[in-house]
């Protein structure tokens, strides 16, 4: 029996920022070949990924390419040291009980546990990011169509780079933004933290890398 959640990852999982923007439009648009997909990517550039319904006038002119994702939320920084996560479902419910607006509450799960593995623990209070010592370590956010019923869970982290255009985001409560290396005081490898993310979605949904 085929599993329900396939992982795709590159030996290593290095992909551009383009890329990324359209595996972020395949996990909304292109046809599905498992009931889940999770792609696990390491940047290869520097590049700004936009929210689904933002204008490119929202943000100050730069010459760091532009690009768009599939999921609401602030336009965030892709880079090399983060990781660019996209679980793509066929339906909110597609890997355990949920609905749309419990998307990022029910599938977070497996990245903080990947996350806390780096020795920091990682919490999610249920704003768009997630929380290393109370400071903001990686962006998550989600899209639901309600017509097709496909849903996306995104996610951008901080391992040895910032994730966040505006540091000063109401939603950060005045706290600064961190990266996980600064959190846990010592180096870590991006491709860690890929395999590890992999591996506790693989082990939550009983996933397979493809």
């Amino acid at each position: 029996m085929p599993k329900k959640l396939a992982i795709f990852t590159l030996s290593p999982s290095t992909r551009s920022t383009r890329e990324i923007s359209r595996i972020s439009a395949h996990a909304m648009n292109a046809p599905l070949a498992h009931t889940a997909e999770l792609w696990a990517s390491l940047s290869e550039d520097d590049g700004i990924l936009l929210g689904a319904f933002q204008r490119a006038s929202e943000i100050e002119k730069s010459a760091t390419p532009i690009f768009r994702r599939a999921s609401g939320g602030p336009a965030t920084r892709v880079s090399r040291g983060t990781i660019h996560l996209a679980l793509a479902l066929e339906h909110p419910a597609a890997l355990t009980p949920c609905d749309a607006p419990r998307l990022v509450n029910r599938y977070v799960r497996p990245l903080l546990r990947a996350l806390s593995t780096f020795g920091e623990k990682t919490p999610y209070f249920g704003r768009d990011w997630v929380s290393a010592q109370h400071r903001p370590v990686a962006w998550v956010g989600f899209a639901h169509d309600a017509s097709s019923k496909r849903a996306l869970f995104e996610a951008v982290i901080g391992v040895n780079a910032p994730w966040s255009l505006d540091r000063n985001r109401a939603s950060f409560l005045g706290k600064s933004e961190i990266t996980l290396r600064e959190a846990n005081g010592h180096a870590i490898e991006t491709s860690d933290v890929a395999d590890a993310i992999a591996s506790a979605y693989a082990s939550a949904f009983e996933g397979e890398r493809v």
